[in-house]
């Protein structure tokens, strides 16, 4: 048994070390209308912003006496690369006109000198640059370098298209479907004031069930939602509660005539407390326009209580 534990151990630890071990070389990045020296301090600040992550793939830069740099000869970059045993190959340009910088990364696999990622960032300032490196350095410790943004590093270059105000509003509407122990099946429709302070997701809500027989159920009320990552697109739960009221199509006590019209129907109205929970999924987190999946769970706390659910689809545009 001793034996098998060791074996494991020396297994995972030669994997982690393999991944650990795999390397991305990372030339002085070249630049346009900057001081050269941006060049070198970004490539330094990613490197920073990759190193906390010990067992994912890391940077190599150059030494200062190597003094590669991307506006090298290809083949020069490539053998430099090779000699540091990286298997990536990350190319860096910084473009400045006028107050906007443009950053345009792409990375190589060594192996098959085909590029693998090609990405384009756009900066308000040289300033601006570091929520864009760490959307690179995101990507580069991704298995599969996918562009991953995350509601903490969008950039302040789309400041009239992209949210990122320590909280976000929205303005939103629902609809949807539930059904409801003696209301039956009914159609959803409401408003909402969405607040999103990243760590959590407030809402007030107007929202009103109803059918064409008469049973409706309307509250206004309050949600707190968790979402459990910090990436553009999340799943979430959450509860609230609110002040609801309701009508419901009832019969006549033994079957008398309850309107002038002759129906043998009466309508019962009634109001108290609606708790729910909730979970979906979350999209657009950083964009002007979020959408969200949710199923939910509600109690009907009246004279009369009642239990229900259904599904709802929520569209939200930015304050």
């Amino acid at each position: 048994m001793k034996k098998v534990r060791q074996t494991l151990y020396a297994t995972l630890f030669f994997a982690a070390s393999s991944f650990a071990a795999e390397k991305i070389c990372a030339p002085d990045f070249e630049v346009f209308g900057l001081n050269a020296d941006f060049g070198k301090s970004s490539v330094k600040v990613l490197q920073g912003k990759m190193e906390p992550q010990q067992y994912a793939r890391q940077l190599t830069t150059p030494l200062a006496t190597d003094s590669i740099a991307v506006t090298d000869d290809l083949n020069r970059q490539i053998t430099w690369a090779k000699s540091q045993g990286c298997s990536y190959l990350l190319q860096t340009t910084l473009t400045r006109l006028g107050e906007t910088v443009q950053v345009n990364a792409r990375l190589m696999d060594l192996n098959s000198n085909s590029y693998v990622f090609k990405r384009s960032y756009k900066a308000s300032s040289p300033d601006d640059l570091h929520p864009i490196l760490s959307q690179v350095g995101n990507a580069l410790q991704d298995p599969k370098f996918a562009a991953i943004e995350t509601i903490y590093d969008v950039s302040n270059a789309d400041a009239k298209t992209l949210t990122k105000k320590r909280v976000s509003t929205y303005y939103g509407i629902n609809v949807g479907y539930s059904y409801f122990k003696d209301y039956k099946n009914l159609y959803d429709l409401g408003l909402r004031y969405i607040w999103d302070n990243r760590t959590f997701i407030g809402e007030a809500i107007w929202d009103l069930g109803f059918n064409g027989k008469g049973n409706n159920i309307s509250e206004f009320g309050i949600r707190i939602m968790y979402p459990f990552s910090d990436k553009n697109s999340a799943f979430y739960i959450g509860a609230g509660a609110g002040f609801a009221t309701s009508s419901r199509r009832v019969p006549c006590p033994e079957n008398r005539y309850c309107d002038y019209d002759g129906s043998t129907y009466d309508h019962e109205s009634d109001y108290g407390l609606q708790v729910e929970c909730a979970g979906g999924y979350f999209m657009g987190r950083t964009s002007n326009l979020v959408f969200r999946l949710e199923a939910h769970g509600n109690g009907l706390i009246q004279d009369k209580k009642s239990i229900g659910g259904g599904l709802r689809i929520i569209l939200g545009i930015a304050d």
